[in-house]
């Protein structure tokens, strides 16, 4: 169903995955072409927003249940976005014929996740997910308590 604290989480975790993309995309080591990398992190923003932080933040949760969800909804972000970026090159490297079979490939996603997630692990990108999921939470509330 459609709410306002549904729509503002979403919008709020949208602007936090496009921040945090363009983040990435400055301190990634190698050049590489992203291509939407970003507007597919917001995307996935606004998911995690609308899904998880719009439906269980409500005007009575409490202190202790904000910050639970201030923390998770970053890192729930982070791993579909790192889930689908490494998926898409290891597809890339599929298709270069790297792997032997699917299962190869599969089995490569899992140093390939670590080393990305090593890539993008800086201080003020952490700083920014979870200050970012603090104020979308803030503003969930805010709009779960104004508008019911």
């Amino acid at each position: 169903m459609f709410t306002a604290p549904k729509l503002l989480a979403g919008v709020c975790l949208a602007a936090l995955g496009y921040l945090v993309s363009l983040q990435v995309i400055e301190v990634w080591p190698e050049q590489r072409n992203f291509g939407n990398f970003a507007l597919i992190n917001a995307g996935f923003g606004f998911l995690v927003g609308w899904r998880l932080v719009g439906r269980q933040v409500r005007a009575d949760t409490t202190l202790s249940d904000m910050i639970s969800h201030a923390i998770t909804a970053p890192i729930v972000l982070v791993a579909l976005a790192l889930f689908l970026q490494v998926g898409n090159e290891v597809l890339d490297r599929a298709l270069a014929r790297q792997y032997d079979g699917p299962v190869e490939a599969i089995y490569a996603m899992i140093p390939l996740g670590f080393d990305f997630l090593t890539k993008m692990a800086y201080p003020h990108i952490a700083a920014t997910l979870f200050g970012g999921g603090l104020v979308a939470v803030l503003v969930t509330r805010f709009a779960a308590t104004r508008w019911r």
